[in-house]
């Protein structure tokens, strides 16, 4: 398949670095949801919304869905608030939510995930939006990574052509 030793060195980089830029990001998104794990238990507590650590537990999970998964997450919340006390506490428990999917999704998520995959913030979320309205939710899911690999291999070729480039001219002089 591929001939050359180079290019057979060159593929397996590239194929390791796609591996530890998928590994960053899975651990950026399983630290943030544990964050707003931890942030809704607490609220939770502060609002006396029973079944606080369960509920939490769910916005935590369902937190690893870009977009729909706050809304997935949400809404057995906002439910048991009603249900136990009234719209007052549905109405608080939904501030509460918004507020921190807000936090979390517009300067958290990017900040972390750009720092991890060493991509522009404005990157991780043309990636998620473009990967998004291209695949649906396994493209808002990968859309960073695939920034990143994708951005590292044309960061790797320019760094290969800037090498051979200067390889001609020094043969040339």
């Amino acid at each position: 398949f591929i001939k050359e030793k180079d290019q057979f060195n060159q593929t397996c980089a590239i194929l390791h670095e796609s591996d530890v830029i998928v590994e960053k990001y899975i651990v950026v998104r399983l630290i943030t949801s544990l964050g707003i794990g931890i942030v809704s238990y607490v609220g939770f507590l502060i609002l006396k919304i029973p079944y606080s650590l369960l509920l939490a537990l769910i916005i935590a999970l369902t937190n690893l869905i870009p977009y729909v998964g706050p809304f997935i997450g949400g809404t057995p919340v906002v439910v048991i608030a009603l249900a136990t006390g009234g719209w007052d506490m549905a109405l608080w428990a939904l501030i509460f939510m918004l507020i921190i999917q807000q936090i979390e999704g517009n300067v958290l998520t990017p900040l972390l995930t750009s720092d991890a995959l060493d991509i522009s913030p404005i990157s991780v979320l043309l990636g998620i939006a473009v990967f998004g309205a291209m695949m649906g939710i396994p493209g808002m899911l990968l859309g960073a990574p695939i920034v990143a690999i994708i951005s590292g291999i044309i960061n790797r070729a320019i760094t290969l052509a800037e090498k051979q480039a200067e390889g001609e001219n020094s043969e040339n002089q």
